[in-house]
């Protein structure tokens, strides 16, 4: 789609992001920032780090990156457990007693429970030095735990993407992803004769740049990426 050196900053986007949409091998959602008419939000469907983005040609367009992609392959696991919590006002009347009318939503929260049966130095690491807890350097040594460092925190900032797809899928359509999910270690077994395993519980918050409908959690293919 042709635009002229005139063109609006909306004119240039909308452009723009038809013709991404145009190129079918393209993976990759685009839109303009709600609430603005020259401002793109594009988001690669495949996982893994991508290319900083840049400009070819001489414009005067700014281009940011908002989130890094990261890959991470958490491995084996088993049982996982999936759940939602409602909170719930109750809308009740005088005359009536405590006969319930109605309920009105208030709220609603996902946790994960997720047992990692291949638990390494690379999964401790990834979970506890990257996310849950912290790194220390020490000399050429890594050392990962937990301590004071991130009190007070807010834990959002360490959230990332995780999807769980069956290991018999043959697609993405079962899939339950979870926009920004922060595991926390919740326990780790040490035996001799069982399979060590890393039980970790990932708190769902909420993502704003994702639609209201699916903003903390979806089932199905969003392999493509969904964005407000």
């Amino acid at each position: 789609m042709a635009i002229s050196a005139d063109d609006t900053a909306a004119a240039v986007a909308s452009a723009t992001i038809a013709a991404i949409d145009a190129i079918a091998a393209v993976k990759v959602s685009v839109k303009l920032k709600s609430g603005t008419t020259d401002t793109i939000n594009w988001e690669h469907g495949y996982i893994g780090p991508g290319v900083e983005p840049a400009e070819g040609v001489g414009t005067t367009f700014t281009f940011a990156e908002v989130t890094a992609g990261t890959k991470a392959d958490l491995g084996g696991t088993e049982d996982i457990e999936f759940s939602t919590e409602f909170s719930m006002v109750d809308v009740k009347s005088s005359q009536l007693g405590e006969t319930l009318l109605d309920q009105i939503q208030n709220g609603s929260n996902v946790t994960i429970s997720v047992p990692l049966l291949e638990t390494t130095a690379e999964q401790w690491k990834r979970i506890v030095g990257n996310i849950a807890g912290d790194t220390l350097t020490v000399g050429a040594n890594d050392l990962e735990g937990i301590g004071e460092s991130k009190r007070f925190s807010n834990m959002k900032q360490y959230s990332r993407e995780l999807v769980m797809r069956p290991s018999n899928a043959a697609d993405n359509s079962s899939n339950i992803t979870v926009f920004a999910a922060f595991p926390k270690l919740d326990s780790l077994n040490f035996s001799g004769s069982e399979l060590q395993r890393m039980q970790v519980e990932v708190s769902a918050f909420r993502d704003s740049t994702r639609p209201q409908e699916i903003s903390v959690a979806a089932y199905g293919d969003s392999s493509k990426g969904v964005l407000a």
